[in-house]
């Protein structure tokens, strides 16, 4: 989950085409972007964590957002839930196996825009070396003049799907804690 481009593709996807169209590299305030998950915890609460390391690469064109490309990697050892023994046992063979699994990523291969506010990317998912489709929706949150990054014009973007553990061998304690997935990304992001 690098740190998650998806947010800077919806931030592309929904800005106003300009006169010469052209790809451009975008990046992410670091500050600003988390990569959050919940899973269901015995049908009584959700546990939610996030991963504290990620990189992206986002090359889009705002006039063609059906060009652009997303690429993101994410650090799986830095998943922090708040608690420090669940976390420890979420990187062992149980679950995210970092030892043998460092990472988990995702690649577009498809963005679509649907309206002046959202998109929907559809790439692939790359968790415990198994590779399988996945889809995020792209919500725009928020457009301006950012004083963090030098007054450059920022996106802020809400990018939310959900996988199935079980779809990548994660099988540990299914159904007791849940199957399903939730991430939610948010995140700023601007033309470099």
């Amino acid at each position: 989950m690098r740190r998650f481009a998806l947010a800077a593709v919806a931030a592309a996807l929904l800005v106003s085409a300009p006169v010469q169209a052209q790809v451009r590299d975008w990046s992410f305030d670091a500050t600003h972007t988390q990569i959050h998950f919940q899973v269901s915890h015995f049908g009584l609460s959700m546990t939610q964590g996030q991963f504290r390391r990620f990189e992206t690469d986002l090359k889009l064109d705002p006039a063609a957002p059906q060009t652009g490309s997303v690429r993101f990697t994410v650090d799986a050892a830095s998943v922090d839930t708040n608690f420090e023994p669940r976390d420890n046992h979420l990187r062992t063979r149980d679950f995210l196996n970092v030892a043998a699994h460092p990472q988990l990523s995702f690649v577009s291969r498809e963005i679509v825009r649907i309206d002046d506010k959202t998109a929907t990317v559809r790439g692939d998912f790359t968790l415990l070396g198994q590779t399988k489709p996945a889809e995020f929706r792209i919500v725009l949150t928020g457009r301006g003049p950012n004083p963090a990054a030098q007054g450059r014009e920022t996106f802020g973007f809400l990018a939310t799907g959900t996988i199935k553990r079980s779809d990548f061998g994660m099988n540990f304690g299914v159904p007791a804690i849940g199957d399903e997935v939730q991430i939610a990304i948010h995140a700023e992001a601007f033309v470099k």
